[in-house]
């Protein structure tokens, strides 16, 4: 992807399913790995947030009418990912080119869930030289 974004939006019983407040989008850059790309979405998430608070504040329900409204265009992605997509994404086919396996530790590596491998039932997990 090119892109990436944070969402404010009101909740109801599903998973992001709400009406839209506000969306920050952000260029994903070639060299951004999951670690950078968590970091500028946390601070975009700050911006969105004290956006929202501030326009709360400052003209209390009507900016929420207002900003619902100015984001009606904007529709919720179809497919919606969970934790085992992730665990999925995150398995190096045996048969994975060398650029195909960067594209998977670069899109999914974090220390705490790396890549793996599985190799005649046991699961190889990547771990960072140090």
């Amino acid at each position: 992807d090119k892109e990436f974004g944070c969402t404010a939006h009101l909740m109801d019983k599903h998973i992001d399913n709400g009406k839209i407040i506000l969306v920050k989008k952000f260029k994903i850059n070639t060299k951004d790995n999951l670690s950078s790309l968590l970091k500028k979405t946390h601070r975009n998430l700050y911006f969105l947030f004290k956006e929202v608070i501030n326009g709360i504040k400052k003209n209390n329900l009507n900016y929420l009418k207002k900003s619902i409204k100015a984001s009606s265009g904007i529709k919720w992605v179809k497919k919606m990912y969970k934790l085992k997509d992730i665990d999925y994404i995150q398995q190096i086919a045996l048969n994975s080119t060398k650029k195909e396996i960067g594209k998977i530790i670069r899109s999914t590596y974090h220390p705490n869930f790396p890549p793996y491998i599985y190799i005649h039932g046991y699961k190889f997990i990547l771990e960072k030289k140090v």
